[in-house]
């Protein structure tokens, strides 16, 4: 072999070499680590259980049990054996109170600090998940669920309102009874809010036997309804919204006609 010939081979040798070095990992750059976003905070739900630095949550138990908290961190668990008597504040109680825990097996849960963990309890030898009991408990003042949209205060649209008094000619009516009729604040609000029609006000003072047929036609139509309904409580009030009707004894006082009224309005 000539000497040229090992020289061109030693070149192409050395070519080769240089060219697999040039692969992929020939030249290698730092590469910084990935910074890891911290995990969101849970937001309590409303079912969560509040606790604070007053309160316990006591949990009660028939057999022994395993208790498991995640993330951790913001309750303390103690176990513990009944029967015991215990005096302090604890959830779902009213304020400071003495409690006797019958049960076998008691875990007593305390705060530490502000945030959020669920709890699991598990029988000891529990056969399946479904055994497990779980609730997540909110501490202090750490996150919580946003507040609920109060709903708007919508009053209904009165397109009618009547109103018709039965009394009995022959009965004799009361002070308070007069007064649940014919005091003039109740005359002045039936005035004001009764709907009118043919320049007739829209209430009428009537003896249960009365048949109208000279009254304004819509009450005389309301009170064929009512009659056919009318019992034995005499005296009584049928108060007619939006066309539907309603019979109730008459109130006893002329504020307790006034809030009657008042209330089948929506005010």
């Amino acid at each position: 072999m000539s000497l040229l010939f090992r020289a061109i081979i030693a070149f192409l040798v050395v070519a080769l070499a240089v060219t697999l070095a040039r692969g992929a990992d020939a030249i290698r750059l730092p590469v910084p680590a990935q910074p890891v976003a911290p995990a969101p905070v849970p937001t309590p739900a409303a079912s969560d259980v509040r606790l604070d630095a007053e309160l316990l949550y006591v949990i009660e138990a028939d057999v022994p049990v395993l208790v498991f908290t995640s993330p951790g961190g913001s309750v303390k668990v103690t176990k513990d054996v009944g029967p015991l008597r215990v005096r302090g504040k604890f959830v779902g109680g009213s304020g400071v109170e003495t409690k006797t825990f019958t049960a076998k097996h008691l875990v007593i849960v305390e705060a530490v600090k502000d945030g959020r963990d669920e709890l699991i309890v598990v029988p000891v030898g529990a056969q399946g998940e479904t055994e497990a009991k779980r609730v997540f408990i909110a501490v202090g003042n750490g996150p919580r669920p946003p507040p609920v949209d109060p709903k708007p205060d919508v009053k209904p649209i009165v397109n009618t309102f009547r109103v018709l008094f039965i009394v009995e000619s022959a009965q004799v009516l009361t002070a308070k009874q007069k007064g649940a009729i014919y005091a003039a604040e109740v005359r002045d609000y039936l005035d004001a809010k009764c709907t009118k029609a043919g320049g007739v006000g829209g209430w009428v003072v009537l003896d249960k036997d009365t048949t109208l047929d000279k009254y304004e036609p819509t009450l005389n139509r309301m009170w064929e309804a009512v009659k056919a309904k009318l019992n034995n409580a005499i005296p009584s009030v049928a108060i007619e919204v939006n066309g539907e009707v309603e019979i109730v004894p008459l109130p006893s006082s002329a504020e307790g006609m006034l809030q009657l009224l008042k209330q089948k309005r929506g005010e």
